[in-house]
């Protein structure tokens, strides 16, 4: 019975864990999205 509640425990921290890194990916990635869009009006350039 333990097992069985370890594997689910085991695999519950697993889906936290990639909801965590997808969660950090998507913000780092509009984070140098914005930096990048600054830069680029600083440059004198439209972004559209």
């Amino acid at each position: 019975m333990p097992d069985r509640f370890s594997r689910r425990r085991k695999r519950w921290s697993q889906l936290f864990w990639l909801v965590v890194l997808w969660t950090a990916s998507v913000a780092t990635m509009a984070v140098v999205v914005e930096l990048i869009r600054l830069s680029m009006t600083a440059a004198g350039l439209k972004t559209h």
